[in-house]
């Protein structure tokens, strides 16, 4: 039987990384996410570490290509019709950013809130 819990992140307007806090996955499996209605059009990257306080480092593919994930308002992603999704899978802690490293993009007019769906 499959577990599921929901982990609620926020990308605060006033930060110009776009980055959240971190999210704490632990022996959780990330399995989706919710997107916030109000999302101010930008891809998903992440950041990822093995530690909590540690240094975050941006997620790349084997093949060199940051990580992301194309998203809109208001809708629900499910990571395994994902194609970058697996790279998610080792990581304990995770960040998500709104844009791409180089290109991060500010969510002015109010901090956005992404739910993660966990799953064990």
């Amino acid at each position: 039987m499959a577990y599921y819990k929901n982990v609620s992140v926020s990308i605060l307007a006033a930060t110009a990384t776009g980055l959240s806090s971190a999210v704490e996955i632990g022996d959780w499996s990330l399995a989706g996410f919710i997107m916030p209605a109000g999302w101010n059009a930008a891809a998903l990257t992440f950041q990822v570490c093995d530690t909590y306080g540690g240094t975050y480092t941006d997620l790349y593919t084997d093949g060199g290509t940051e990580v992301n994930v194309g998203v809109t308002t208001s809708r629900a992603y499910a990571l395994s019709a994902c194609t970058n999704g697996a790279y998610l899978k080792p990581w304990r802690y995770i960040k998500v950013r709104s844009g791409t490293t180089g290109a991060a993009v500010q969510q002015a007019g109010g901090d956005r809130v992404i739910t993660f769906v966990l799953k064990r």
